[in-house]
């Protein structure tokens, strides 16, 4: 009986280290700072990531609201006109966003985790936005799309050389005469950075509703080049009028698995699994 429990131990390890290479093809398919997850799992083409699109002139971008969490894939970015970048920096990739409401501190929290640590003296223009909705008033909010579209305040996280890290505030003025975004505020916000996290506490004072609608980007600049990334959303939208590409049938990753292993990857695995399928039915079996 021993000797049976040892067999399908055994066995069941051998099976997973075999397959544990395959669980890397998917981790691979999106390189932080890439757009290798809008070619391979959306099927985007050379053409549609050279097409310079304002964001404006796209369908809007997403929001969510309140205290939420979102992933965002890994290998998503695009630069200011919704091409490929040539910045390819890992860290200026989304991957996850969440939300909460401190009550103690009397703050929003937004939590962002990149696709690598963040540099404290990245030698690029970098700026964090939290946009948002932040009174939950519709008639004060910006107009159009783009990512600003719908929002009416702006916290902004920013690094350049001269200045180092430093807080920054733009709010919408919907005033007929002025319908622009005004820099004439402070903000008190607070932000912490941690390997691969950045933190900004946004106080309840200048973010009063009770579910903000929000949106966070993620934008970098060498002076000429740009990277950006939104979340929540996968790239950007696409061209008003048009529609967003999806993902493939739901066997397609199947058949991209095949094109990319071996046959002697495939034969192994089989074997293994027929093993312990053998085993499973004898140890289960009276």
């Amino acid at each position: 009986m021993r000797m049976k429990k040892f067999s399908f131990t055994l066995t069941t390890l051998i099976t997973l280290t075999t397959l544990l290479p395959l669980g890397a093809f998917a981790n691979d398919a999106g390189q932080a700072g890439t757009d290798d997850h809008l070619r391979d799992e959306l099927g985007m083409t050379d053409e549609q990531l050279s097409r310079a699109v304002a964001t404006e002139d796209r369908e809007p971008f997403g929001a969510l609201s309140g205290a939420d969490e979102v992933t965002d894939p890994l290998g998503d970015v695009l630069d200011r006109w919704g091409r490929a970048t040539a910045l390819h920096q890992p860290w200026g990739d989304i991957e996850r966003v969440s939300v909460s409401r401190d009550a103690g501190g009397e703050s929003w929290d937004f939590t962002v985790k990149l696709g690598a640590e963040l540099p404290n003296r990245p030698t690029d223009k970098v700026t964090l936005y939290v946009y948002a909705d932040a009174d939950g008033l519709a008639d004060n909010d910006a107009p159009g799309n783009g990512v600003r579209g719908g929002m009416d305040s702006e916290f902004a996280l920013q690094h350049n050389a001269d200045a180092g890290w430093y807080a920054d505030f733009r709010w919408y003025n919907p005033e007929p005469a002025a319908r622009t975004w005004a820099i004439n505020r402070e903000t008190a916000m607070r932000w912490r950075m941690k390997g691969d996290t950045v933190t900004i506490n946004i106080p309840f004072s200048e973010m009063p509703g009770q579910a903000p609608r929000w949106r966070v980007v993620m934008g970098i600049s060498d002076g000429e080049r740009t990277e950006v990334d939104v979340a929540p959303g996968i790239g950007f939208p696409p061209p008003i009028g048009e529609t967003a590409p999806t993902a493939p049938a739901w066997y397609q990753p199947i058949f991209d698995l095949h094109d990319r292993t071996y046959p002697a990857d495939v034969i192994v695995g089989l074997a293994m699994l027929a093993s312990i399928g053998y085993l499973v039915v004898k140890h289960v079996r009276p």
